[in-house]
């Protein structure tokens, strides 16, 4: 796993706990 598929993954997986967090908000 290069150092840029690592950094996508970690950015889809913020953006997966940021929308959960939204739901729980709402």
């Amino acid at each position: 796993m290069s150092f840029k598929d690592r950094l996508n993954a970690d950015l889809k997986d913020a953006m997966r706990k940021k929308d959960a967090v939204r739901r729980t908000v709402i």
